[in-house]
């Protein structure tokens, strides 16, 4: 949990705080690329398990590939039914178009995060879906 790369407690401590703020009979899906090492550090040190039971646990598609056979088999969005059709990539695609307001953010008071992050939200929603409406009419008529 401590190594170098990718450490686990700050998703734990993520985690931990949704919990938190969710109803105890929700069930929890969470993508994420060393899914399989999180999942295998709760069963191994029995690590907060109030979770475990409530914890669906799955790698986004690019990267299990990249995992041996046995992670493919049990953590693939597309071996459970839990995803549906998602590849776990689009938060990551969500936080490219975000990630160039860091150097500006650090600067600014946190309502003015807010205000920011909101408006780029809204232009990132208006330029993507702005003329779906009409493209699915044309589309589909």
């Amino acid at each position: 949990m401590w190594t170098a790369g990718e450490k686990q407690f700050y998703a734990f401590t993520l985690l931990d705080f949704l919990f938190k703020h969710l109803p105890h009979c929700w069930r929890i899906g969470v993508l994420y690329n060393i899914g399989c090492q999180m999942d295998q550090s709760l069963k191994k040190w029995n690590f907060m398990p109030d979770w475990s039971p409530h914890l669906k646990w799955g790698i986004s598609i690019f990267h299990a590939y990249g995992h041996q056979w046995t992670c493919q088999l049990w953590y693939h969005p597309r071996k459970s039914t839990i995803w549906g059709l998602s590849d776990g990539e689009g938060c990551e695609c969500f936080w490219s178009e975000l990630c160039q307001l860091i150097p500006c953010l650090r600067i600014t008071g946190y309502h003015q995060h807010l205000f920011i992050l909101d408006l780029q939200v809204e232009h990132i929603d208006e330029e993507k879906w702005g003329d779906f409406g009409k493209w699915l009419q044309v589309h589909v008529d």
